[in-house]
């Protein structure tokens, strides 16, 4: 795994053409300056979904998903949920 420092994902261009600066890479973890850029929790589906061009068990993507939720260990936001 790689560790890279991130600046907050800007785009290079506008438009059609436009492209994040820091695009999902295999391996690849972004270190952010949270004082900078504070944390704010993504919809769950963020988390729970299958790799870039890999395949997750159900045992994560759907049951762990499901039992963090149903214990109030991760919690709604507010936010749309996908069902996938």
């Amino acid at each position: 795994m790689e560790l890279r420092s991130g600046d907050g994902n800007q785009y290079q261009n506008w438009g059609p053409l436009a492209r994040p600066t820091e695009d999902d890479q295999i391996n690849v973890v972004w270190v952010y300056d949270s004082n900078a850029l504070p944390f704010y929790r993504a919809e769950a589906y963020h988390q729970f979904h299958n790799g870039i061009g890999k395949a997750f068990p159900k045992d994560y993507r759907v049951d762990l998903k499901e039992n963090l939720m149903q214990s109030g260990r991760i919690g709604p936001t507010g936010c749309p949920e996908l069902p996938f």
